[in-house]
């Protein structure tokens, strides 16, 4: 039988993908239809299926979907797929560039630089994310998204979480509610002192530099833990010598009792 080749192995795997992507978001499960659509871009595994106009159309849409949907929230994973990436080698004036500079800001912007896009990009992100329902989902997103950003500083006052996300001291509480909600935070409100201490920061995505700040944690850790095992080992071997010590010393004396006991009936 005729051996089959990569690009018919990628096909069809594209096509299995498609359909599950697409039955699923008919049935409303927006959480796996999405992961199904990233399936189905990682399957365009050469450069010129990633910039072929199948991928790009199968990229903003999975791109455009995915800032719309309400509990979307990492848009790392997208940036890494070739599609995606080849949507920023597109004229700066199409649509599909506007695309990736939107899922960049998603991915690892503020809300600040969300709101000058949406300013000057009113009628592409009307026709890309949808009407007003849509927009207002994007703009509740990316505030919850600097406030992950803003977090990673430890503890801040109210009025440093209202400078960032662009909101009234009095409702600082509701949106750090909303982003331990929805497991991208851990904190503590302390409403005497109008503060935010921030524990668990999720990663908005990992840069070189992370990986690196990773890297030299795990380095750091490992060197601690060689440290308590080679304490550990010590503690063991000065044991064994004590106990062996000991031992000795216990034959010594039984070896000298007889000994003693002659020199006493004498």
């Amino acid at each position: 039988s005729a051996r089959v080749s990569a690009a018919e192995r990628h096909g069809w795997a594209r096509q299995i993908y498609a359909y599950l992507a697409e039955t699923l978001q008919a049935d409303r499960n927006f959480a796996d239809a999405h992961e199904y659509r990233v399936q189905y871009l990682s399957a365009f595994a050469t450069q010129s299926e990633a910039a072929s106009p199948a991928a790009q159309e199968a990229a903003v849409r999975t791109v455009s979907l995915a800032i719309a949907a309400p509990s979307c929230y990492q848009f790392g994973p997208l940036m890494d797929l070739a599609p995606v990436q080849a949507l920023g080698k597109t004229p700066a004036a199409s649509n599909t560039h506007k695309t990736f500079q939107l899922l960049s800001i998603f991915a690892q912007g503020t809300l600040a630089e969300y709101t000058a896009f949406q300013l000057a990009n009113k009628d592409f992100l009307s026709a890309s994310i949808g009407g007003t329902s849509a927009s207002d989902t994007c703009e509740r997103k990316m505030r919850v998204l600097t406030l992950c950003s803003v977090a990673s500083r430890g503890e801040l006052t109210y009025a440093q979480v209202a400078s960032a996300i662009q909101c009234g001291e009095d409702e600082v509480e509701q949106w750090v509610i909303r982003a331990v909600a929805a497991k991208l935070v851990e904190a503590k409100l302390d409403q005497t002192k109008r503060s935010v201490s921030f524990g668990y920061v999720a990663q908005r995505v990992f840069t070189s530099a992370e990986w690196k700040n990773l890297a030299s944690s795990l380095g750091q850790w490992k060197e601690s833990v060689s440290r308590v095992l080679a304490s550990v080992r010590a503690a063991k071997a000065a044991g064994k010598v004590a106990a062996q010590a000991g031992a000795e010393q216990a034959v010594a004396n039984a070896a000298a009792a007889p000994a003693d006991d002659a020199m006493d009936t004498k």
